[in-house]
């Protein structure tokens, strides 16, 4: 993570003497981002899917 951002604390817990905290930074403002990925993947396999069925006859 960079040097002097706040992280933003989505979740924090212990285990044993540890304290976790989980900062979602990184992925917050990528939800735009993860759905071109998502639509591309999907028309990646939708292509791959016909071209299976065509071949089968």
């Amino acid at each position: 993570m960079k040097e002097n951002v706040i992280p933003h604390i989505v979740k924090e817990f212990n285990i044993g003497n540890t304290k976790v905290k989980i900062a979602d930074n990184y992925c917050k403002d990528k939800s735009k981002e993860v759905d071109e990925i998502l639509n591309r993947i999907a028309m990646i396999a939708l292509q791959d899917y016909r071209a299976n069925e065509s071949q089968k006859g």
